[in-house]
């Protein structure tokens, strides 16, 4: 088990959506991201990065959003 937290950012690094932030077992999980912001405001087409980290490792995966 670890903290992990999970987080949607735009092509300039700014965050856009926090998909998980708190404690997740071993094994394999998954999030589904419905391209909105923190706010709740439908976000535009284009390139996002969605990180998942740990505090000691992280993985990034690029994913193109079109509308």
């Amino acid at each position: 088990p670890a903290q992990v937290v999970v987080a949607v950012y735009d092509a300039s690094g700014r965050q856009v959506h926090m998909l998980h932030d708190g404690g997740l077992t071993a094994g394999r999980h998954s999030w589904a991201w419905d391209a909105r912001d923190v706010r709740g405001a439908r976000v535009r087409s284009g390139v996002y990065f969605v990180r998942a980290t740990d505090g000691v490792t992280s993985r990034t995966q690029r994913v193109v959003l079109v509308d």
